[in-house]
């Protein structure tokens, strides 16, 4: 893609790499600031446990709230070698 013998395509390259890593830290910080929203409310939830119920149960909704959030973390760090290595 950045391999253009001309230089000013080799500008147009690296304003479009540094766009690209700009854009990918707004949205990792803006899917952070959700995601530290999510945990904080699921903590200060209160519900009444009934018997066999998963809702309400602290391990069973820490649990659903952090796999999503390892997955982002995993894609984004992903994302971001594959993004610097191009």
């Amino acid at each position: 893609m950045c391999a253009d013998a001309h230089s000013s395509a080799r500008y147009t390259c690296v304003g479009e790499r540094q766009l690209g890593i700009s854009s990918f830290w707004v949205v990792v910080s803006a899917v952070a600031v959700i995601e530290v929203g999510i945990v904080v409310a699921a903590l200060r939830m209160k519900t009444v446990n009934s018997a066999g119920s998963i809702l309400g149960s602290r391990p069973a909704e820490a649990l659903w709230t952090l796999l999503p959030v390892t997955l982002l973390a995993t894609l984004a760090v992903l994302s971001y070698r594959w993004l610097i290595d191009s």
